[in-house]
Formats: C-alpha cells, sequence, structure tokens
C-alpha cells in the first residue's frame, strides 16, 4: 500500500494490476481498470485471502499476459 501511495495513478501515467493467487489464479484488477489511487487501494483491501498451495509461476504468467492485451 505504501508503494501505491507514492505513484501517480493516471490514465496517461501509471496503471496497477493486481492477481492473487494459491493452487489457483484470480486477476482482481486489470491494468487499466483504475486511474484513482483512492479506487485502486480500495479494490486491493477488499481482496480476500486465498487458501491453497502457491502457483507464483502461474501468477507470474498471468501478469505477462496482462502487459500484452
Amino acid at each position: 500500500m505504501d508503494i501505491i501511495q507514492g505513484l501517480h495513478v493516471r490514465e496517461n501515467l501509471t496503471h496497477i494490476g493486481v492477481v492473487s493467487y494459491s493452487t489457483h489464479i484470480h486477476v482482481d484488477l486489470t491494468l487499466g481498470e483504475y486511474f484513482e489511487k483512492s479506487d485502486v487501494l480500495s479494490m486491493i483491501w477488499a481482496i480476500d485471502y486465498m487458501d491453497g498451495d502457491r502457483n507464483t509461476a502461474g501468477a507470474i504468467e498471468e501478469m505477462r499476459n496482462m502487459f500484452n492485451e
């Protein structure tokens, strides 16, 4: 959250994407979905913890896909 506070979140500046992962991967926030810092922070606070194994490789791949969209 501190990192986001220091960013300039705007349509023509910084975009933020969030992926939750455990055994399964869930895209919580796509790049370009929100351009107001307060909206991004509210969305992140609302993310539920996911139980299960840690599929880090799958989460990284999902984020790579976001950059290619």
